[in-house]
């Protein structure tokens, strides 16, 4: 054995464990190359290690080994780099579970198979074969659960298998120095484990053995390396992630070398990226609720380490950039608090989260649009919402509990997380959800995922059974709707068109693709919703109107929320609730993996000139209102009375081609 392993193995088998920790064992003196690596990246102009280093390099190796690990044993960092997601309220149960190699991933449980040597397979991607599991288990999120049922129950074998986990993942996935798509190295969940568990398990105090500790630093200058030099080249949220990762490392030890050069990097990319990835109205371009909030809460963690390492960050139009965003993720909130489902979205409790950002920015009008004015101090003016960069269109009445909400989807496609659900609309009427999006489910391929992101899972309109074209993937300037907010009404509208198929020789086709216009408009007074679909087509087409109700409505009701007005049309109704069968039909998912039985409502009929369809959504506790035309029907502007048992209540002049426009609308 060569002096230096005999030395290090003297050291490590037999020297002092902090209290409560078993001898380690001589895991660095089987793999010395990352010891070599550590000590090789180690800032010798650093007043700590300096001192380490000299010993290191003149040969007196225990001493500096045993210097460096009392050094990190001792050291803390600020809250900001050592915060974690918010816990599961079963902390003991899944640290129990872990104990047992299960892991409660993706709302399901997890038996993660051992390997020959006793370890995880890492790159299990459960009963299913979903990669995102696999994901899940690589960002090493029970490391804080078990750290938690440790400081709570004193249980050695909570911290035991925090360090085993650690150990086994390390030296079982040595780093490959590339970019890396493996769900060990795929630079996402490197940053993801750096940030939410490996930092905060790091500087716990009295949880890791001396050699999971020196282990654990020499791994994270490898996070380091991969998140600088082998990040991902597409963008997104990842690259985002990825570079507060970076951060994060360069600022819980600047003891590296490139920790200084690392900082400057990712504090530029990330503002530039926070800029690039959204728009001037906060909203993300992704535009997708969950993948806001996934990006918001890297930025909130941005603010309070850039608030720290730069006392000027606050005036930078990046923290601007930021406000924003949190102000769209308040305006179009629900009135039971939580997020729109639009394109691959979870149901996010986006009132809990601004409940604890308001004080960053001194907003206390978020908290009130949290809390339906029970804390802070309520925006004025009105409450209804448009954001033109991200198309959409908020129509409310007011921020409590039982407001009516509607919110009308007319933006860009996306940049990813893409749903084909073109004019979609999701209602709330007197704070009960009525017509709901699909929510995302899964992204493995198949026909559940055709179903979720497809048309069929969003209140829209198909001709011939297509969707219409939906808009481009990044807006350049924003897209024409037309947005009116008066004391009568709040008013939302939109076109697009639905392209003809091409021949089955591939030609284009040589049939005129089909305007289709959407106008929203929302009483004020009356609490109803009245609904235009406008077509422009001088050939038969087969119109389907698709309307996904939410699960809390029961099928034989559907019919009271919603019903078409005049004219007349000959509409055949198929209610589908739950369909398992082709075609899928009738699902919402509220989370991942989860889906429950909503009703699918479709209305049918043949069309072979211009049209306009009217429809009522109303809460049912009232007469039924009707809709009555007075202008031709299919005519460019549509004159209309609203009747409620014989009386007119309200009287509009709506002109819905080439471009809509709200003309007037009155009370009599």
């Amino acid at each position: 054995m060569k002096p230096v392993l005999a030395l290090l193995v003297a050291f490590l088998i037999g020297c002092g464990c902090a209290p409560g920790q078993e001898a380690a064992r001589p895991i660095m003196v089987d793999h010395p190359e990352q010891l070599e690596n550590l000590f090789a990246a180690l800032d010798q102009d650093h007043p700590a290690m300096a001192p380490i280093c000299r010993d290191w390099e003149l040969g007196r190796r225990q001493e500096a080994v045993e210097a460096l690990d009392a050094y990190f044993r001792k050291k803390s960092a600020g809250a900001a780099l050592t915060q974690t997601p918010r816990l599961p309220g079963n902390v003991l149960e899944q640290a129990e579970a872990a104990l047992q190699r299960r892991y409660y991933i993706l709302d399901q449980w997890i038996e993660v198979p051992a390997t020959p040597d006793g370890g995880l397979d890492w790159t299990w991607r459960g009963p299913q074969g979903d990669k995102e599991v696999a994901w899940m288990l690589n960002r090493q999120a029970i490391l804080p659960i078990l750290l938690q049922a440790y400081r709570k129950t004193g249980r050695t074998e909570f911290r035991q298998e925090i360090n085993r986990l650690l150990r086994d993942w390390i030296l079982s996935n040595p780093y490959p120095a590339r970019l890396n798509f493996s769900p060990q190295w795929r630079p996402l969940e490197v940053a993801r484990r750096v940030l939410e568990s490996w930092i905060a398990v790091f500087y716990a105090r009295d949880c890791l053995d001396q050699d999971t500790r020196l282990l654990l630093l020499s791994s994270l200058l490898e996070h380091g390396d991969a998140l600088r030099n082998h990040a991902s080249f597409w963008g997104g949220n990842h690259l985002i992630t990825e570079k507060l990762g970076l951060l994060a490392i360069a600022l819980a030890f600047p003891e590296f070398s490139d920790s200084a050069g690392w900082k400057d990097y990712a504090m530029e990319k990330l503002s530039a990226e926070f800029l690039a990835q959204t728009y001037p109205d906060g909203s993300y371009k992704e535009l997708s609720n969950h993948y806001q909030l996934v990006v918001l809460l890297s930025a909130q963690r941005f603010v309070r380490l850039m608030t720290v390492a730069n006392p000027a960050f606050r005036k930078e139009p990046v923290y601007r950039r930021i406000e924003a965003m949190w102000d769209y993720f308040a305006g179009v909130m629900k009135p039971d608090g939580f997020g729109p489902l639009n394109n691959d979205s979870d149901l996010e409790p986006n009132d809990r989260y601004l409940a604890s950002a308001w004080e960053t920015f001194s907003r206390p009008d978020w908290l009130a649009m949290a809390t339906g004015g029970e804390e802070g101090t309520l925006p004025s003016g009105p409450a209804s919402r448009f954001y033109p960069w991200a198309g959409q269109a908020v129509l409310r009445n007011n921020w409590g509990a039982q407001a009516d909400w509607i919110f009308f989807d007319a933006g860009p496609y996306g940049t990813a997380h893409q749903h084909d659900d073109r004019l979609h609309l999701s209602a709330y009427l007197q704070g009960r959800p009525v017509l709901t999006d699909s929510g995302r489910h899964a992204y493995q391929p198949g026909p559940w995922r055709d179903y979720f992101s497809g048309p069929s899972g969003h209140s829209t309109l198909l001709l011939d059974g297509r969707p219409a074209d939906q808009g481009p993937r990044v807006a350049r300037q924003p897209l024409p709707v037309e947005y009116a907010d008066t004391s009568k009404c709040v008013f939302a509208a939109a076109t697009a068109s639905f392209s003809q198929p091409a021949s089955r020789f591939g030609l284009p086709s040589l049939r005129p693709s089909v305007p289709w216009t959407r106008a929203v408009l929302y009483d004020k007074r009356y609490r109803l919703v009245l609904i235009l679909d406008h077509l422009v087509s001088f050939q038969a087409h087969e119109i389907q109107a698709n309307w996904l109700f939410h699960p809390d409505i029961p099928e034989n009701s559907v019919g009271n929320y919603l019903h078409p007005g005049g004219p007349s049309t000959d509409w055949q109704v198929v209610a589908l609730t739950g369909r398992t069968e082709p075609p899928l039909g009738g699902f919402m998912s509220p989370e991942y993996n989860l889906k429950r039985p909503a009703t699918r409502l479709l209305h049918t009929t043949r069309v072979d000139r211009p049209v306009t369809l009217a429809w009522i959504l109303q809460d049912p506790a009232g007469p039924p209102v009707e809709v009555e035309f007075l202008s031709p029907a299919g005519a460019p502007i549509a004159r209309i009375r609203l009747l409620q048992e014989g009386r007119i209540i309200a009287e509009a002049e709506l002109r819905l081609h080439p471009q809509p426009e709200l003309i007037r609308y009155r009370h009599p």
